[in-house]
C-alpha cells in the first residue's frame, strides 16, 4: 500500500471526495450515495469549529471522516459534543489501516478540544463499522444510546385532519413561543439543545433551504401544542438512487401503475436524484400523540402533487408515536447510536449519557 497522510481537507480536495461519495453509497431497500455537488463541505459550514479529514495517497483521497460540535444539555449541565460523520473509505483502499488511523486521528484532535464526548450513528446490520464501537487501537469502547427509525412515507392519500387542531405556517411573530415549546420538549432528554429567539433564528437562517415558512404550528385552544418544519434539503445536498431492493422495485411498479389514477410524484428511478423532505425540528407539548398525529397529517397533506417521491422522520425505535405512522405507505431503516469519551481519564458512563433518552436531529447529521 503506497503511503498514507492524513491531513484537513482543503479547497483542492473537492471534486476528489464528491467522487470519493459515489463509491460509497448507504445500504437500504433504496441504495443512495450523498451528491453535494458543487461544495461537499458546505454542509460543514452551518456548525462552529467543524473537522473535516482526507486520507491521502500521493495521487487520490483514500478516505475522508468529518466532525461537528455543538452544545447540548446532559441532565442539566451542558456539554460540547462532537458528531463524527461522513466516514467513507475508497473500494480500493478497505481491508487496509486508512479506517481506523483516521479514527484515532480524529480522536486525537477531540482530545485536544472543549469536545466531552463524539456520538457517531451506525445503519443496523454495517458489521464493519460497528466493530469500531468495541473498542479498536486507541478509540476506547462506545456506549450504546436509543436506537433511531427513519420512516419514508409516500405522500399518497389525503388524511383527515381534527378541527379541534389549527395549523398554520410558522411566522417572526412566533418565535417567542416557539422556543418556549423546544425547550419545554427538549428537557426530557438528553443531547437536545436550548434556543432563545435569536438563537432559533440564526438556526433556521444558517440552514440552506430551510426558512420560518417551512414550520408548521399545531394549535388547540389557542395555545401551540406542536411544531415541526419541513427542510427540503436539496440546495445542502441530494440522495442519488444506484439500486433497489426488491421490495422497492414492487413497490415501484404499483406504484407507476398507480400513478394515472391518483395525484403522485414520478416513481424513484436508478441514477436520478431522489426528492424528498425531512421533517425536522419536532417539539410536542407534554407529548401529545393527537397532536402529532395532526401534524404529521398536515405534513403529508401540504406535500401531496409536490412531487416529492416521500418525506423521511426519525424517531427512537421505541417511541411510541412510532404507532401513530401505522397507517402510512413507508419503508423504514434502523441506526444504531453510539458515544465516545473525548474526555482524558473520563469513561463515557461516567456522563450518564442514558439516564435520560438522548435527542439526536437527523436532519443535521454529516
Amino acid at each position: 500500500m503506497p503511503d498514507i497522510t492524513i491531513k484537513n481537507a482543503i479547497p483542492e480536495d473537492n471534486s476528489q471526495l464528491i467522487e470519493l461519495s459515489k463509491q460509497c453509497p448507504m445500504d437500504g431497500d433504496i441504495k443512495a450515495y450523498i451528491d453535494r455537488n458543487p461544495d461537499f463541505s458546505k454542509i460543514y459550514q452551518i456548525f462552529d469549529n467543524p473537522i473535516l479529514l482526507v486520507s491521502k495517497s500521493q495521487k487520490e483521497i483514500a478516505g475522508c471522516l468529518g466532525a461537528t460540535h455543538q452544545d447540548v444539555i446532559v441532565n442539566n449541565s451542558i456539554y460540547e459534543m462532537a458528531a463524527w460523520g461522513d466516514f467513507k473509505v475508497s473500494p480500493s483502499y478497505r481491508g487496509t489501516r486508512v479506517a481506523i488511523d483516521m479514527l484515532e486521528e480524529l480522536y486525537n484532535i477531540e482530545l485536544q478540544s472543549n469536545t466531552k464526548f463524539a456520538v457517531v450513528s451506525i445503519l443496523r446490520g454495517n458489521k464493519k463499522s460497528l466493530s469500531f464501537t468495541k473498542g479498536k487501537g486507541k478509540i476506547p469502547k462506545a456506549q450504546a444510546l436509543d436506537d433511531y427509525v427513519f420512516y419514508s412515507i409516500l405522500p399518497f392519500g389525503k388524511k383527515k385532519i381534527n378541527k379541534d387542531y389549527k395549523i398554520a405556517n410558522a411566522n417572526e411573530n412566533n418565535l417567542d413561543e416557539m422556543a418556549l415549546l423546544y425547550n419545554h420538549y427538549y428537557e426530557q432528554y438528553n443531547l437536545s439543545p436550548r434556543y432563545t429567539i435569536d438563537s432559533l433564528q440564526e438556526l433556521i437562517k444558517n440552514l440552506p433551504g430551510l426558512k420560518l415558512s417551512d414550520f408548521l404550528l399545531v394549535r388547540k385552544n389557542r395555545k401551540l401544542v406542536a411544531c415541526l418544519a419541513r427542510w427540503d434539503q436539496q440546495r445542502l445536498q441530494r440522495y442519488v438512487v444506484t439500486e433497489f431492493s426488491g421490495k422497492i422495485k414492487l413497490l415501484t411498479t404499483s406504484y407507476t401503475l398507480l400513478k394515472p389514477f391518483f395525484e403522485m410524484p414520478a416513481a424513484p428511478q436508478k441514477g436520478n436524484t431522489l426528492r424528498f423532505v425531512f421533517l425536522s425540528f419536532l417539539a410536542l407539548r407534554n407529548n401529545d400523540r393527537h397532536a402529532f398525529d395532526n401534524l404529521i397529517k398536515a405534513c403529508h397533506n401540504s406535500l401531496i402533487g409536490q412531487n416529492y417521491a416521500f418525506y423521511n422522520i426519525c424517531l427512537r425505535e421505541k417511541d411510541p408515536l412510532g404507532n401513530m405512522l401505522k397507517k402510512y405507505i413507508s419503508t423504514k431503516v434502523y441506526t444504531h447510536n453510539f458515544a465516545f469519551s473525548t474526555t482524558y481519564n473520563k469513561n463515557i458512563t461516567d456522563f450518564k449519557l442514558t439516564q435520560k433518552p438522548v435527542h439526536i436531529e437527523y436532519s443535521t447529521f454529516i
